[in-house]
């Protein structure tokens, strides 16, 4: 199920969280970067996340940030 939020249709140019923030894992973030933006990588190498980045994605550590969020965002259902 999507959040309620869209964030296309904001003025938000970047919006970034940390998962110890949403009482989720620790080590865990997400970035938001609006479409109209050009941003490069500052390593080269590797096709994670749209080519920004290298890496093994940390699979749990995301699962249990999307979790926290859903939770703080609404408690009770």
């Amino acid at each position: 199920m999507p959040l309620p939020y869209r964030f296309a249709k904001t003025k938000l140019h970047f919006l970034s969280g940390a998962g110890h923030k949403f009482h989720g894992p620790k080590g865990v973030g997400f970035i938001y970067i609006n479409s109209d933006i050009k941003v490069d990588p500052l390593i080269d190498g590797g096709s994670q996340e749209r080519n920004m980045r290298g890496g093994t994605e940390n699979l749990y550590g995301i699962v249990g940030l999307e979790k926290s969020i859903r939770i703080g965002l609404c408690p009770y259902g």
